[in-house]
């Protein structure tokens, strides 16, 4: 190779490496505010922990409970409602502006607030309206409740003589039974408390479903609202605002 070709390849990648530096900077001039920015607005987020207290009123609508704006606080409201912060179980017989009088319809309640700890409705009837609150918050929320249901029984009539029976017949009895459920945070969705709706639900966190599959199945079942706390520990998620 001649000098002259030399010089003009030394002038040559001088000029792009200067390209290069520039180029580089360039990208870190812009990179950098957009992670700035980016930091800036998780911090702006509330973390949905189980400390978070949310602001107590009423409910209309998920979407209210997920930005922590009820439709109205508790200031604004009269009524006959009682709560028990033991069971997380709350009865609303009636609602009414203190305003105005006007009654507010238990049909377009979604949940309450109540000393922070949100409420779903979990059923009605011609008396009251049951709300169910969140025991655990957070990614995975978990509610239980109570529930009477009429459960047909068969009823058997026999020969006092012969012991043989004669007669068959259907009854309903009514029966309480307790309801487990859990509720995604990010889109609502509710689905039964069980062994394979969890094990679905906690798919993507690898490491854990491996060990609740790992468990002998009623060892898992005692241990599942335990895992459920440590997935929400895992994954975040916020209010939105």
């Amino acid at each position: 190779m001649s000098t002259q070709k030399l010089h003009q390849y030394g002038r040559d990648s001088g000029a792009f490496q200067c390209v290069l530096r520039l180029f580089v900077w360039g990208c870190l001039f812009w990179w950098a505010p957009q992670v700035v920015f980016a930091q800036a607005e998780e911090a702006k987020q509330t973390a949905l922990t189980p400390s978070f207290r949310f602001k107590d009123g009423v409910y209309f609508s998920f979407a209210e409970c997920q930005s922590d704006q009820p439709r109205y606080q508790w200031q604004d409201l009269g009524g006959h409602l009682v709560s028990n912060p033991k069971t997380l179980i709350a009865k609303v017989e009636s609602l009414d502006l203190v305003e105005t009088g006007a009654p507010v319809s238990l049909d377009s309640i979604w949940g309450l607030s109540i000393d922070g700890i949100p409420y779903i409705k979990v059923g009605a009837n011609a008396s009251y309206a049951t709300f169910a609150g969140f025991s655990a918050r957070g990614a995975i929320c978990f509610f239980s409740f109570e529930a009477d249901t009429l459960q047909n029984v068969e009823i058997v009539a026999y020969n006092p003589v012969t012991g043989r029976p004669f007669r068959k017949g259907a009854v309903k009895n009514k029966e309480t039974l307790k309801y487990d459920k859990m509720m995604r945070w990010e889109t609502g969705a509710i689905t039964t408390f069980n062994r394979h709706n969890f094990l679905n639900w906690i798919a993507d966190d690898q490491q854990l479903l491996k060990t609740v599959k790992d468990l002998p199945k009623d060892e898992s079942d005692k241990k599942m609202f335990k895992s459920l706390l440590i997935y929400n520990d895992r994954h975040i998620v916020y209010l939105n605002k």
